[in-house]
Order: C-alpha cells, then sequence, then structure tokens
C-alpha cells in the first residue's frame, strides 16, 4: 500500500490518527493527505529512523501501528445475532455492556509504583538517552510464549500471528490475571498485546521514558483503539454514545474493568489525553503517559 499526498479515504484517517496519537502532532483527522499530514508523516518518519520521504508505505505504517496494513472492516447494522462460537460476541452489542464487576485481586507485591522516581527506585533504570540497556532486560523481561520463560497469556488463542508478550517479572502475575479476566469478560477481544518496548513518551525523544520501558505498561489492539487528544472537560464520558461514536471498537469496560482490578491504570479514563487502549501498573495517575 502507498499513501501520499492527495491520498483521501478511510486508511488517510486511520494515519492521522496514528500520528496524531504517536507524535501529538494535532492534525485534522479528515481522511485528506494534505500539507500538514505530509509534515507530520515526515516528522514521525524522523524520530523513527525511517526514510523521511512524506510517504507512507508498508514500512512506516508497520512502523507507526505495530503491524502490517490490513484493511479495515467494519461491522455493518443490522448486526447478525451470536452463534455460539469463541468470538461470536463481536457481533453483538454485548460487548457494549458496562456491568462488569470483578474483586480486586491481591498479588505478591506489596507496593506499586505512583511515579517516575519510583520507578527508577524500585525498577532501576531500563536505559537512557534513546538506548536501552541490554543487562536490564536481560534481567527484568520475561516472555510470555510456548518457548519463553513463562506460559502464553490467558486468551492466547485468539491471538493473532501467535502474538506473545514480553513484561516485567513483577508485573507477570498481575497481566496473567488480567488476562484471564478480560477473557472471561469478553472472550476474544483481545487480538494483540505489547507490553516491553524501550521508548520514550509518544516517541519524542524530547520526552521522559514511557512506562513501556519498564514492561509495565500494556497496550491492547492498538490499531483499533487509538488516543485522542482533548480540552480538559471536553474528552467524552467513557462507553457513552458519544465516545463510542469517537472509538467503534473502543475497548469495552469488561476489559477495562478485569485490568484494574488487578491494579492496572486505564488510560480510557485520562482527561486531556484520552488512550483507550492503554493500561498501566505503574498506576502513575496522569493525563500524559503513553
Amino acid at each position: 500500500m502507498l499513501l501520499k499526498k492527495g491520498s483521501r479515504g478511510e486508511d488517510v484517517r486511520r494515519l492521522q490518527a496514528g500520528l496524531n496519537q504517536q507524535t501529538a502532532s494535532g492534525i485534522e483527522e479528515d481522511g485528506i493527505f494534505g500539507t500538514s499530514t505530509e509534515e507530520a508523516v515526515k516528522e514521525y518518519q524522523l524520530l523513527t529512523g525511517l526514510d523521511v520521504d512524506g510517504l507512507v508505505g508498508d514500512a512506516t505504517w508497520e512502523a507507526l501501528f505495530g503491524e502490517p496494513y490490513a484493511p479495515e472492516v467494519e461491522h455493518d447494522q443490522p448486526l447478525p445475532e451470536a452463534d455460539g462460537t469463541p468470538d461470536s460476541w463481536r457481533r453483538t452489542d454485548s460487548w457494549k455492556r458496562t456491568d462488569f464487576v470483578f474483586e480486586p485481586w491481591d498479588g505478591p507485591e506489596t507496593r506499586q509504583p505512583k511515579s517516575l522516581d519510583d520507578l527508577y527506585a524500585m525498577y532501576g533504570s531500563p536505559g537512557e538517552r534513546g538506548v536501552a540497556d541490554e543487562d536490564w532486560k536481560n534481567a527484568n523481561i520475561i516472555y510470555c510464549h510456548p518457548d519463553g520463560h513463562k506460559p502464553p497469556l490467558p486468551g492466547h488463542e485468539h491471538f493473532e500471528k501467535e502474538w506473545w508478550a514480553a513484561v516485567h517479572y513483577k508485573v507477570e502475575p498481575y497481566l496473567r490475571e488480567a488476562m484471564r479476566r478480560a477473557n472471561e469478560a469478553c472472550p476474544g477481544y483481545i487480538t494483540r498485546i505489547g507490553c516491553y518496548v524501550f521508548r520514550h513518551i509518544r516517541h519524542d525523544p524530547s520526552r521522559k521514558l514511557s512506562d513501556h520501558s519498564w514492561g509495565v505498561a500494556v497496550d491492547i489492539n492498538a490499531a483499533d483503539n487509538r488516543g485522542k487528544s482533548y480540552k480538559r472537560g471536553d474528552a467524552p464520558k467513557p462507553w457513552s454514545p458519544e465516545w463510542w461514536a469517537v472509538w467503534p471498537k473502543g475497548i469495552p469496560q469488561g476489559v477495562v474493568a478485569a485490568f484494574e482490578s488487578c491494579g492496572f491504570e486505564a488510560g480510557v479514563r485520562w482527561q486531556t489525553f484520552s488512550d483507550p487502549m492503554h493500561l498501566s501498573w505503574a498506576n502513575r495517575n496522569s493525563d500524559d503517559q503513553v
């Protein structure tokens, strides 16, 4: 696929939403690849070490969304009835339920990080100035994979391309229980999950390190649930009709309830940068951590 200045359509809108999430460029998500979109593409390519040409080919798209390009499939109304298969809940309105409640889960850790200073003090430095510390990674990050340190996560049978997770070893029990509960509430919703990746907030080297650099944050189905900036007080209430209009494939409340019951902070509740796909065990109560 190739998008360039003059392109129009849904893929351009998806591109613009992804750029707004990753670079906070603030371009209008109108599906028109104009000068502002081209400049945002160049900025992203510069930040990520890609060829700076303003063209969106497979390499730029995959870097931006973490997966190869695929056409977006919309479910037209009316939706068919569930047919009893594991993923049939996707084809009903049951995923819009907002009544899921889970008992808090007390895992092995007695304290969570509450700030960036806590992350450094409790878990050490994963690296500095854009360079990951491989010794730190080898000592702290474990892999949930058939051939890894731990078994695959609950619900992995729904993952695309045998997706797997790299996570801080202290957070792995919480992630495992959260995934079990999320799959109980909304089986088949989570098809991709990303945890450890050494990077700065919103891929901006001038910002502080993201919680992902410690492997304590989770991104779910990133291509479906793109973040959006708001003025304080303007963000729609999660799972309201206005919210669903912005995120028609947004993260279900059942998944958020499952993760929150295991101590994760949900980006869907942030007020100035709502990021439905982001969940962090660091629990920093911030509008600006992705």
